[in-house]
């Protein structure tokens, strides 16, 4: 899953946030917005691992290329590249005769991963939202189906607003529902 980008608000901030106040692209694209310089974070999983860090970078498009990096990459690591405007350096293929050795992801099939995740929520979420997750949750396994999916690393972005749109519920249970999947989908 794609990484989260968002601009975290210093105690000094130009453009008269509150500290802690986050912001995001979208936000700042806005008429009238106040730019400030605050510091951009990354947040997400990557290599099953949930973090929140610093991409160094105040410009968006500069975060953007830091955190397109570490998702290549497919983990945190070290500090940001040194120069987030340019595209990370790629080495050139390996010979035909020899090709390179690729770490392939644990292939985690669909069912596995929602029972999982289902026995995971059942031990702290209350019984009403254990239904809610269950509904949803067989929902995306109906349509995985309907696809022909087996394995979580089927799943693109695509498939994800296509799954969304399927839905005939109001726009703000849909966001709701969203913030579901979105936390079952990035949590492999």
């Amino acid at each position: 899953m794609a990484l989260n980008l968002y601009r975290r608000h210093g105690s000094h901030c130009s453009g008269g946030r509150t500290l802690h106040e986050t912001s995001y692209e979208a936000d700042e694209n806005r008429r009238g917005w106040k730019k400030c310089a605050g510091p951009i974070y990354a947040s997400g999983t990557l290599a099953r691992k949930f973090k929140r860090k610093n991409t160094e970078r105040v410009t968006w498009p500069a975060a953007k290329a830091v955190a397109a990096a570490w998702e290549a990459v497919g983990r945190w690591q070290g500090e940001a590249p040194a120069h987030p405007q340019t595209p990370p350096i790629v080495e050139s293929p390996a010979p035909p005769q020899s090709p390179p050795i690729v770490e392939s992801p644990a292939r985690i099939m669909i069912d596995r991963a929602i029972s999982a995740f289902l026995a995971e929520h059942s031990e702290v979420s209350a019984s009403n939202t254990q239904k809610k997750y269950r509904l949803l949750l067989n929902k995306l396994r109906g349509y995985s189906a309907l696809k022909g999916y087996s394995l979580i690393e089927q799943w693109g972005p695509i498939d994800v607003r296509e799954f969304r749109a399927s839905w005939e519920v109001s726009p703000v249970t849909a966001a709701k529902n969203m913030t579901i999947v979105r936390s079952f989908l990035s949590s492999w």
